[in-house]
């Protein structure tokens, strides 16, 4: 159960980190100039909608969370 969890952190740690390297480099190349920084923030959006989009056609991950006890006969 740690070992899940402690893989689910490191995920989303590396999902993060992955996800800000990309942010930098559209902002790189789009030379964030004043008059270019409506089409960095359009640009920005469409790629966390992007990556939202293939994130919820993944199979959910996520360690789980708590044990729910099996119901006794007779309850």
């Amino acid at each position: 159960c740690a070992n899940l969890e402690a893989q689910f952190e490191e995920d989303n740690r590396l999902e993060k980190i992955e996800l800000h390297n990309r942010f930098a480099t559209i902002i790189e190349e789009m030379n964030a100039a004043p008059e270019n920084v409506l089409l960095v923030f359009e640009l920005l959006k469409h790629e966390v909608a992007d990556h939202l989009i293939s994130r919820m056609a993944e199979p959910q991950k996520a360690p789980p969370t708590s044990k729910i006890p099996p119901q006794t006969k007779g309850a």
